[in-house]
């Protein structure tokens, strides 16, 4: 999932290692968002709002991840935390 998100993530917010994000992804059985993700925490404002866009912005493909359906239990809620490198 950070393959799929990493070039949609500004380079600014990859600077200092003690930046972080956590958002929560919400998937449909066919492995596309079921809706908006939302920022769970962050370091700051700049660095939630950044990696929360890139996910959205990224994770909309319809082609840009694929999940086994037979787990869909197991991934239709992901939380994903950003840091620095992650992405």
């Amino acid at each position: 999932m950070t393959r799929a998100m990493r070039p949609c993530v500004a380079p600014a917010i990859g600077q200092s290692g003690t930046q972080w994000a956590t958002v929560r992804i919400f998937f449909n059985r066919d492995s596309t968002l079921a809706r908006r993700p939302e920022l769970v925490a962050a370091t700051s404002a700049t660095v939630g709002a950044n990696v929360l866009r890139a996910a959205t912005r990224c994770l909309a493909r319809k082609d840009a991840l694929r999940f086994d359906e037979r787990f869909y239990d197991a991934w239709k809620i992901i939380d994903l935390k950003w840091t620095p490198g992650t992405l």
